[in-house]
């Protein structure tokens, strides 16, 4: 007769024996368990709650497609006229008198068939003031037509969503670590957090192109020796400890070097098909062509929001800070990023400081074009004095900072100054804030800015978030190498300063006024161009 003891004791050896089979299983699989739920779908971020998403309705019409085109083409011409307006002095009426008039032609070809859409303001120029109230009104009618389709465009969104993040966790979370062919990214580059993220994101969204498995190595990480898996949820359960014969594919090798030169490449993906970084799955682009503005934006955001999954520890403290910075009810925000450190004197120094009256110029005419006027503004600085500096322009708007606290002590006067654990939880927070804001206003020449862009894009689910940011200088792009995009002019009667163009791919730098300068394929002609004539072309695998 087997007594308890005895029972108790096989019990143990039968765990023992699971423990080690588990633990040899691993070993010989190249895989480890990792605290997070392979399947989570239902909520991809802390930045954003989940909205569940509701049945198609009348929205996949031609009719509905055409509107949510126009939707589109109404509100690019109210981004850049906003941009135009901004940056134009008003003794050079004449420049303005010419791109009223040209975006009053274009848009009366585009909208024909809406008699109640009103143009007086754009149309009939009597001044700066009547074309910004012009703005306005096109701006409500846009969001008109995009309303019609909201159900429709929230429903398509969830479901595109939902798609990729399970493609995302079945091309990072295997069963097969030993014969997958990893990607390592290494921390090794010494730059900001939002520099960091975005080379990693490239990385990423280059490893799953090519059918690869990202796994981070971020233990020289220069903001925190804990690497990035101190903050967030580790990426894969793969890693290249004990694998023997470690193979990265040889196209892959240049990306990881990190080596900015290198991302124009293109690369083979199999069977004569080519990827070239950023490229977007097709069928993303297929599925949300009438219902995102900005996909590039939209799906950079999501793999960033795939990636920066907070471990409690860290939703707990966002959630803490949340309460003591802006209490514990709704809050309607409008977002500044003013970080300095990219604007610091020095071999990386990427953009021209701008001054703070500015920032408010463009807050104020952001806001009161999108028809929202707003009493508290989040100030995302690495700067202290900027939160009192700002107080004192801004009237009887509130204003809400990391100042005065462990995350923003003092100001960072120089790029290694910022390299510490309180200074990266700080990013994070700004970030958490700026994605949260209803508006924002910055410099896109700022990796922090574009990134927070690209997490509140991902992260609105009712509505397209595309025209929520205004910037300064730069327009959106993901990096600085490919600040470069791809358009296709709409109106074949846009002066060119003499050059002739073929009607098909031009490469584009934005610029801080409205126009896109724009080169031919042969590389030989430039031209500017009123953005509002422009659409993206995107690459796509």
């Amino acid at each position: 007769m087997v007594t308890n003891r005895e029972r108790l004791t096989w019990l143990g050896r039968l765990g023992a024996a699971s423990l080690l089979l588990v633990g040899l299983r691993s070993l010989l699989s190249n895989q480890i368990e990792v605290e997070r739920p392979i399947t989570n779908l239902q909520s991809s971020h802390y930045f954003l709650p989940h909205q569940a998403a509701e049945e198609p309705n009348e929205g996949a019409t031609e009719d509905s497609r055409k509107t949510r085109v126009l939707a589109r083409r109404l509100k690019q011409c109210v981004a850049s006229g906003l941009k135009f307006l901004l940056s134009t002095e008003s003794s050079k009426m004449q420049y303005f008198s010419s791109y009223a008039q040209e975006m009053c032609r274009l848009i009366k070809n585009q909208a024909a068939p809406h008699t109640d859409l009103e143009l007086d303001g754009i149309c009939e120029v009597r001044g700066l003031p009547q074309f910004k109230d012009g703005l306005m009104k096109l701006n409500e009618f846009a969001d008109k037509l995009k309303d019609q389709s909201a159900k429709f465009c929230r429903t398509r969104v969830e479901q595109v969503r939902v798609k990729l993040w399970k493609a995302l966790e079945e091309s990072q979370f295997r069963h097969d670590c030993n014969n997958r062919s990893l990607v390592m990214y290494n921390f090794e580059n010494k730059c900001g957090f939002g520099c960091t993220a975005h080379l990693l994101l490239i990385t990423f969204a280059t490893a799953f192109a090519v059918n690869n498995t990202l796994v981070v190595n971020s233990k020289k990480w220069a903001y925190q020796s804990g690497g990035w898996e101190h903050l967030f949820l580790p990426t894969s359960n793969c890693t290249f400890e004990r694998k023997r014969d470690v193979r990265v594919d040889s196209m892959i090798k240049s990306v990881l070097s990190s080596q900015y030169s290198v991302f124009r490449r293109e690369f083979e993906v199999g069977e004569g098909k080519r990827y070239f970084p950023p490229a977007i799955p097709a069928w993303v682009v297929e599925e949300l062509h009438d219902c995102r503005d900005n996909i590039q934006a939209w799906y950079t955001g999501q793999l960033a929001l795939f990636l920066m999954q907070p471990k409690p520890e860290l939703a707990q403290l966002s959630a803490s800070v949340r309460r003591e910075r802006l209490g514990d009810g709704p809050v309607d925000l409008i977002g500044l990023q003013i970080r300095m450190t990219d604007k610091l004197a020095g071999p990386h120094k990427e953009a021209v400081a701008q001054d703070l009256q500015s920032y408010l110029k463009y807050a104020d005419a952001l806001s009161e074009v999108s028809g929202t006027r707003f009493t508290d503004i989040w100030i995302a600085t690495d700067n202290t004095s900027i939160p009192a500096q700002l107080g004192a322009l801004s009237g009887k708007a509130r204003l809400h900072s990391l100042a005065s606290s462990k995350y923003l002590s003092k100001t960072i006067s120089r790029e290694d100054e910022r390299y510490t654990a309180d200074n990266l939880l700080g990013i994070y927070l700004d970030l958490l804030f700026l994605s949260r804001s209803r508006l924002m206003v910055g410099t896109m020449s700022s990796n922090v800015l574009r990134l927070a862009y690209e997490l509140r894009v991902a992260g609105e689910r009712l509505r397209d978030a595309s025209w929520d940011c205004l910037s300064l200088d730069t327009d959106y792009h993901l990096f600085q190498r490919f600040s470069q995009d791809n358009l296709t002019i709409l109106d074949e009667g846009t002066p060119r300063e003499g050059t002739s163009y073929p009607p098909n791919t031009y490469r584009n730098r934005w610029v801080a006024t409205g126009y896109a300068q724009l080169t031919d394929n042969s590389r030989k002609h430039k031209a500017y161009v009123p953005k509002f004539k422009t659409e993206p072309i995107y690459i796509t695998f």
